[in-house]
């Protein structure tokens, strides 16, 4: 049977809206940003986390303190995670001599850490091997977690489409049977024929993808193997890296 564009568009923007959307990957920044002050020593004690960082990269961290008016203060006599060579992680801290550099601090003052720069330290050969390889291992298992993630929604989606158009050709077809006249009955009758083939193809759909999904967790299941290597020259001994390989 001959299907209308008007058939074919529909068909064309269910398949569009089945896609599901992702979010790009978030950027680096500093979280959990607080203060506190130390009487003893009169410092000014911030804490921070460097998140999504890279053990390859070290950054250039700036300090800064806005208060309500927006006026920016700007510590100069600060030492610790900050300045050049900075490594990402969590718990990160900045001593600032306060009273070296002014009088008094707003209460509405609040501190901001700002990533001014990044770059590339030297690293041992064999290391930067193992982590280009672990680098290369987490973007080919996001990539495969989105388009299962993605084969298993849109098939969701195509299954509630499927299941929706064939309950509108279930009700072309009680039009049909009440219809007066030959021409209702025909318009019933095509309107239903339309909305069944849809049925047939969006199910079909549906059944591939999910399938498609399951095959595809099941065959990533038994693919992947856990493996440990401690990482001994130049670190650490106590430093251990797990990582997911696949044979």
């Amino acid at each position: 049977m001959c299907l209308s564009k008007k058939t074919w568009s529909l068909i064309l923007l269910l398949f569009i809206l089945s896609v599901p959307l992702h979010s790009q990957d978030e950027q680096l920044h500093a979280s959990n940003v607080h203060f506190y002050f130390n009487p003893d020593n009169n410092e000014l004690i911030v804490v921070y986390d460097l998140i999504n960082t890279s053990p390859l990269e070290s950054y250039e961290i700036e300090l800064l303190f806005i208060d309500g008016l927006n006026q920016i203060i700007t510590p100069t006599t600060v030492f610790g995670d900050v300045g050049q060579n900075v490594q990402g992680g969590e718990n990160k801290r900045i001593v600032w001599n306060i009273f070296d550099d002014v009088e008094s601090l707003p209460e509405s003052a609040r501190p901001l850490i700002r990533v001014v720069s990044t770059k590339t330290r030297p690293i041992d050969p064999t290391l930067a091997i193992i982590m280009d390889q672990m680098q290369q291992g987490t973007k080919s298992s996001s990539q495969f977690e989105m388009k299962r993630e993605g084969a298993l929604i849109g098939g969701l989606a195509c299954g509630l489409g499927a299941v929706a158009c064939g309950f509108k050709a279930n009700e072309f077809i009680k039009e049909k049977k009440l219809a007066d006249n030959l021409e209702d009955y025909n318009r019933a009758g095509e309107n239903a024929d339309k909305f069944y083939t849809l049925t047939y193809i969006m199910g079909g759909i549906s059944a591939a993808s999910i399938g498609y999904s399951v095959y595809q967790y099941i065959r990533r299941g038994k693919a992947n193997k856990q493996t440990r290597l401690s990482l001994l020259p130049g670190l650490n001994n106590e430093f251990i890296l797990s990582f997911k390989a696949d044979f």
